[in-house]
């Protein structure tokens, strides 16, 4: 048992049901052990009801201790992302943690006013930014064909109606406003949709259910697609996790 678990070096937690499930629908395969020549991929699901950075950094821990050979390690899931003149974020979208794109800590915990350091953009990341930025990508597609095959996600996974699409987006809400949004021109053909947005990821506490299930889809669509351009013998040249944690405890 104990080689098997050396099998493993790349880390996928997750903080919600809905993720960990988007999560497994993109494994090439389920196992016991994975198979050579590929990714060993543990998907964790952290603990109901504790969420947050301080609870990822606990689960991230406790997987390190159970699979020493862990050497990637990814959050997944569903994340906010704040519109701006400069970025046309929308419902749906994948926004990714990317420290070159301001300089500054590429996750905040904007709930409770804390930032997550020591996080690093890597020639893989720059390579698939700029491979979308020539060729786009195929997420819908590949997203309507793993609910073809698995009618069970059919309810909480799909693209939500057109008539529920993001045309809108909210506003600082004052006594004078009446309806909470302001209009948003819908995106053309030839623009990515969803789009992908590198920067800061925002983690806090509300949720647009409708939303929820499509948006985990993309998010382990493309963590799905980073992870395919990174070779196995790329991860073992990584620091193991468990040794990262544990001179991050002694500084």
């Amino acid at each position: 048992m104990e080689t098997r678990k050396l099998d493993y070096t790349v880390g996928w937690i997750c903080a919600l049901p809905t993720e960990a499930v988007a999560a497994a629908e993109f494994l090439d395969e389920e196992f016991e052990g994975p198979p050579e020549h590929a990714h060993g991929v543990v998907i964790v699901l952290m603990p109901s009801g504790q969420y947050g950075t301080a609870s990822a950094a606990r689960v991230a821990a406790n997987l390190a201790d159970s699979f020493p050979n862990i050497r990637i390690g990814l959050m997944v899931g569903i994340g906010g992302g704040v519109p701006s003149q400069k970025n046309d974020i929308r419902l749906g979208d994948v926004v990714v943690s990317d420290p070159q794109t301001d300089g500054l800590s590429p996750v905040l915990q904007y709930g409770f006013g804390k930032q997550v350091q020591g996080m690093t953009s890597s020639p893989q990341l720059s390579g698939l930014k700029t491979w979308h930025q020539r060729k786009g990508h195929n997420y819908d597609s590949v997203i309507d064909n793993i609910i073809k095959c698995n009618k069970r996600l059919n309810n909480d996974f799909p693209h939500p109606d057109e008539a529920q699409d993001c045309k809108t987006v909210c506003k600082p809400k004052t006594y004078l406003d009446t309806p909470n949004q302001v209009s948003r021109t819908p995106r053309s053909e030839d623009d990515d949709n969803p789009a992908i947005h590198y920067g800061r990821v925002a983690s806090g506490n509300q949720v647009n259910e409708e939303w929820q299930g499509y948006a985990a889809m993309t998010a382990a669509a493309y963590a799905k697609e980073l992870l395919c351009r990174i070779t196995p013998t790329q991860i073992q040249e990584q620091a193991q996790l468990k040794d990262l944690i544990n001179d991050g405890k002694t500084r």
